[in-house]
């Protein structure tokens, strides 16, 4: 699998790497885990660019009517359509996961305050 790499409010986040600058947002949030989550592609199926748009529409709703503090973003990898991706800031595993399965996504990106960004894939 080739690196993944997303891009977020001028910065970078790479699997197994730290990230200080996220590190950074969840000062004083009592929750210090991140995520990264799209709602395109569900499944790892390729689908049309008019429904990832909607799908990626309605996540930023969902997120904005959350209390989740997020950051949009895009993610990129070699041979691989970019995806339009979230950071979700201050969120629990159980959380991440129950987003992920509602956008029907088979993997999240993830890390806590200090930590290495590693990728977790999700049992069908």
């Amino acid at each position: 699998m080739s690196q993944i790499i997303y891009h977020f409010d001028g910065h970078t986040v790479a699997l197994g790497q730290t990230h200080p600058e996220v590190d950074y947002k969840l000062q004083g949030n009592p929750k210090n885990r991140w995520v990264i989550l799209t709602a395109e592609n569900p499944n790892g199926e390729l689908f049309p660019v008019f429904v990832n748009k909607q799908r990626t529409i309605t996540f930023q709703y969902d997120l904005e009517d959350s209390f989740y503090q997020f950051s949009k973003g895009k993610g990129v990898a070699e041979g691989y359509p970019e995806e339009v991706s979230f950071l979700i800031l201050g969120v629990d595993l159980k959380e991440a996961f129950a987003l992920a399965q509602k956008y029907k996504q088979q993997a999240i990106i993830t890390g806590v305050v200090g930590g290495f960004a590693e990728l977790i894939r999700l049992e069908a």
